[in-house]
């Protein structure tokens, strides 16, 4: 079974109600999202993942420039109508096309990364824009709400599917309560310093196994 943000959520809840807690839903998910990244970084982040200026796309062209989308690790390739750019750096660039900065084109022939952007050696012109594709490497999607949005859990396998809520569980906060009955120490109750160290051992293990386990796959989404 695909596990879903709504799944994970329910099942950090009910385990820190159990011990008093009050459901925090905002938090529970900056933390999730948090397990993301560090899965994400253990797996080496998605495999030749593709991103383009299309409608509703990650890519903007704004002058002879593109601004890399937040989940992109590193870019591979760049294509322009389906013909692939050559790769520059902005030295290389000033020496062979003095003046390339301020150029204007139909179609550009070579890329520069800089920053968080990749730049054209012109800026694209005309009244239809080409189709922009990038491919390289990316982090995992981040939990969300919307309707169209992509399930980060489906590039896991149904066994570390459960991975971020331990994360969570293993970051809530956890203290000693001292039981008491009227003035006097009955006894000290520790559950939470308990589920603290048991989900951390369990987040620890996951962590163990997906890398292994994902990159077999080649970082592609399972299907259920």
């Amino acid at each position: 079974m695909l596990q879903t943000w709504a799944n994970i959520a329910q099942f950090v809840s009910e385990v820190h109600k159990k011990e008093g807690g009050s459901p925090n839903p905002s938090f529970y998910r900056t933390l999730g999202n948090k397990a993301l990244d560090i899965i994400s970084q253990r797996m080496g982040g998605l495999a030749d993942y593709e991103w383009t200026n299309a409608a509703d796309g990650a890519l903007t062209i704004s002058g002879n420039s593109a601004s890399l989308p937040e989940n992109c690790l590193r870019v591979d390739s760049v294509e322009w109508d389906g013909i692939q750019l050559e790769r520059r750096t902005a030295a290389e660039l000033d020496v062979e096309m003095e003046g390339w900065r301020d150029d204007t084109g139909d179609t550009p022939s070579f890329f520069v990364t800089t920053g968080r952007s990749i730049v054209f050696d012109v800026a694209p012109q005309g009244s239809v824009v080409g189709k922009l594709v990038m491919h390289g490497t990316a982090s995992l999607p981040s939990f969300s709400d919307e309707e169209d949005a992509v399930n980060p859990l489906s590039y896991l396998p149904a066994v570390l599917q459960l991975a971020p809520a331990y994360y969570i569980l293993s970051r809530l906060p956890a203290t000693k309560n001292v039981i008491r009955e009227g003035n006097q120490i009955i006894g000290i109750d520790d559950s939470e310093i308990q589920r603290k160290i048991e989900y951390t051992t369990l987040w620890q293990e996951e962590l163990e196994t997906v890398s292994s386990v994902a990159n077999t796959r080649q970082h592609e989404r399972f299907s259920y």
